[in-house]
């Protein structure tokens, strides 16, 4: 069982979370050893693929096969907006041409399929180039797994073994704020916490952190799932 995110503080007991969008947080003592925290978790197993299974299924229904997507909708990506355009070609769909987002019609079900699928792709395609890059310019020679998930409420996050994930939803963001995420996550390959030192880090390779913050606050209401 993977750990997502692994918080060391100066409490006395191990807390198991399993938040909104199924992932799983471990808050335990600064000191403990990480081997003892593996344990308690391969020991609650059950229990925590049983709250994931609930978290995920309150997703599916938060996102609503329901929610129609119609001609016209703008459909965000790097930080630019392009109106949806129905296609009858048989051709490699969907696609952004001539400013437009071009998708061959379908049933809605299919329809949010394909397009969630296109974001996928092209989030593993810039994601996987944009961390290779950044770990190079920030000094970390080796790197573990890199994950596109579907998180809602978390953009990126760094697990305990050193794996990355990042939400396909990021790449709706600018470049710039695609990197900070890469950033901060790589970040948490050198210093597990969000402490000062943290911080100073993220800020000395990305100094206009706080504006790629706002920006992020406001992405999830221009995304049409």
């Amino acid at each position: 069982m993977e750990i997502d995110e692994l918080v060391r503080s100066n409490r006395k007991t191990i807390a198991l979370i399993v938040t909104s969008d199924a992932r799983l947080v471990v808050r335990a003592p600064r000191f403990l050893p990480l081997k003892r925290i593996e344990e308690l978790v391969e020991n609650k197993t059950a229990w925590i693929e049983n709250q994931k299974a609930k978290m995920r299924q309150k997703l599916q229904v938060i996102s609503g096969e329901s929610i129609g997507i119609n001609e016209g909708q703008l459909i965000p990506f790097l930080g630019q907006f392009y109106p949806l355009v129905w296609s009858e070609h048989q051709r490699n769909l969907p696609e952004i041409h001539d400013g437009k987002f071009i998708i061959k019609w379908s049933e809605q079900t299919q329809l949010k399929k394909n397009i969630l699928n296109w974001y996928k792709k092209e989030a593993r395609h810039i994601l996987s180039e944009r961390v290779e890059l950044l770990s190079r310019q920030i000094g970390i020679s080796s790197l573990n797994t890199i994950r596109i998930t579907s998180a809602r409420t978390r953009w990126g996050s760094c697990s305990a073994k050193g794996n990355l994930s990042f939400t396909w939803r990021l790449v709706a963001t600018p470049l710039n704020v695609v990197d900070y995420v890469v950033i901060h996550e790589l970040a948490h390959l050198k210093i597990r916490n969000h402490s000062k030192d943290f911080w100073t880090q993220v800020k000395f390779h990305y100094p206009d952190y706080k504006n790629a913050i706002t920006w992020l606050k406001h992405i999830p209401y221009f995304l049409p799932f």
